[in-house]
Order: C-alpha cells, then sequence, then structure tokens
C-alpha cells in the first residue's frame, strides 16, 4: 500500500526541523506537488528507487509567450472547473478520510500550475517523470457502491474521468504543440496518481 508524501506534509516537517536530504522509502510516492517543493529547496532525494535516481538532474522548464496565451484560453478555463472539482470532491470525503482530502487539494493544486503555465505566470517542468501506473483498465461499476469507501472510490473516479477527457482533448486540438506536451507530461503524473489511489481503494 503507497503513502503519498504531498506537499504540505513537506512543508509541516521542514518548519519542525529543517533538512537538507529526505529519504524516500519504498512505499511511499511523492506527489507532482511534493517533489517540486524539495526541488525549489534544493532538498536532495535519497531513494533507492529506479525512477528516482533522475532526479538530481537539471530541470528543462519553459515560459509560455505572451502572443500564444490567448491561443490556451481554453485549457485556462477547463483547468478552472477542474481545480474546483478537485476541492469539491475533496470537501466530500474530508470527514471520512483526511488524508486523501488532503492529497486531492495537493492535486488540484498541480493542475492550478498547468493553468498559470497557459496563463504564462510560471514555468513547467518538461519531464516531471514520477509515477508509472496504467490507468486503461480501471471502471467502476455500480458493484462498487456497496463498498464500505463507495463515496472516496467514486469521486476519485470522476475526476480520473474528468482528467482523461482534458487529456485526449488537447491531444485533439494541440496536436504537435511543444508546449501542450509540457502540459500533458504534467497531466499525466496526476492521472497517474489518480489511478493507483482508485487500486488501493478498490483493494488493487
Amino acid at each position: 500500500m503507497f503513502r503519498f508524501i504531498t506537499e504540505d506534509y513537506l512543508k509541516d516537517l521542514y518548519r519542525k526541523e529543517p533538512f537538507k536530504e529526505f529519504k524516500l522509502n519504498e512505499n511511499e510516492k511523492l506527489t507532482p506537488g511534493g517533489r517540486q517543493y524539495l526541488l525549489d529547496k534544493g532538498i536532495k532525494i535519497n531513494s533507492n528507487l529506479p525512477t528516482d535516481s533522475k532526479k538530481e538532474e537539471k530541470r528543462n522548464e519553459t515560459l509560455i509567450e505572451e502572443t500564444k496565451k490567448d491561443s490556451y484560453k481554453i485549457i485556462t478555463y477547463k483547468c478552472k472547473a477542474i481545480e474546483a472539482s478537485f476541492l469539491e470532491s475533496a470537501s466530500k470525503i474530508i470527514n471520512e478520510d483526511l488524508n486523501l482530502a488532503q492529497m486531492l487539494i495537493d492535486l488540484g493544486r498541480e493542475i492550478k500550475n498547468i493553468r498559470e503555465f497557459a496563463e504564462g505566470k510560471i514555468k513547467l517542468e518538461s519531464n516531471p517523470k514520477i509515477c508509472d501506473f496504467c490507468n486503461e483498465e480501471i471502471e467502476i461499476t455500480d458493484v462498487y457502491i456497496y463498498l464500505k469507501n463507495s463515496k472516496q472510490i467514486l469521486n476519485l473516479y470522476i475526476l480520473l474521468c474528468k482528467l482523461n477527457e482534458f487529456k485526449y482533448d488537447l491531444l485533439e486540438k494541440y496536436e504537435n504543440d511543444e508546449l501542450v506536451k509540457d502540459i500533458l507530461f504534467n497531466l499525466e503524473n496526476i492521472i497517474n496518481i489518480l489511478s493507483m489511489t482508485i487500486s488501493k481503494e478498490i483493494g488493487g
């Protein structure tokens, strides 16, 4: 069972006692926000996982040009809607599962980063390879409504479907756009984290 290390968790940890190195255990995964926080602080990620051995490489970042902002308006408003969906889902499950709700809030911030990138406000990592997980086989049916954690599962699945819809909209409308490829890299990581979380919730 995986434990997700969020940006808020790392901030609290750092406030209690500043550190220069963070050890990531085998059953732990950094959320995009968590990893970004460590990178911004210059904190070394110490992990035995093969996917984390490349994280000391220099980040490749880009900033959207002023002239292209208008063409990305659809991305901006789509992200705003998805951000609201993450907050709504978090509010629905916060009494049942505070940790899961906090993770959704953290992932919602990653969608906000994508939006602000589309608005030309911030830079975005071009290749933030973090979490490998295939979500193609996940399908939630009426069987799952009888589970004790059905509310969590359904809210996660709704978000997953919205993100996949967003992904394919981008692929269709912005084919061969290099900057949108950066968005897709980041979006895919969020999708993979959600997929892994759903798998955990349903006992996968």
